[in-house]
């Protein structure tokens, strides 16, 4: 997490349901009332161990994201789009920019869960920051960006 998130960090972990988060540094009321709340942990990498931590989740977060791809578009039986959203869910808190585009996209469209504009543009616009392309375009497309 960071700073840039702690707006968000309260609805993030009441609609995701994570209990677990993984920072650099403090975060502020919202994420000490989601921690309450939901009985989640904000826990804190020591000074230096923060490139460390994030070039070993990136490989996990990668995976994820594919996971989460199969779950929310796959045509199987035995794909979920719940699932999909518990895969992006952890790749996105992993700093995945793809993650989020599709959190962004399934709460937009209310695939698998309950539709949420307010969470899908947070999501969009995190992924936008990233520069993610496809949440650029979907930003645009809800008037949420002002077209350049």
């Amino acid at each position: 997490t960071s700073m840039r998130m702690e707006k968000f960090e309260y609805e993030f972990v009441k609609i995701t349901g994570v209990r677990v988060i993984l920072g650099k540094g403090g975060m502020k009321e919202n994420t000490e009332r989601a921690c309450k709340d939901f009985g989640a942990i904000h826990c804190v990498f020591p000074a230096g161990n923060a490139v460390v931590a994030a070039t070993e989740v990136e490989e996990i977060a990668e995976a994820q994201t594919r996971l989460a791809h199969l779950h929310i578009f796959g045509k199987s039986e035995q794909c979920n789009p719940r699932i999909g959203v518990s895969y992006a869910t952890t790749a996105m808190t992993g700093g995945s920019a793809e993650a989020a585009y599709l959190l962004g996209w399934v709460y937009l469209y209310g695939i698998g869960v309950s539709r949420d504009p307010v969470f899908a543009e947070a999501m969009l616009q995190w992924a936008h920051q990233r520069g993610y392309q496809k949440a650029t375009t979907l930003l645009k497309k809800n008037n949420w960006l002002p077209n350049k």
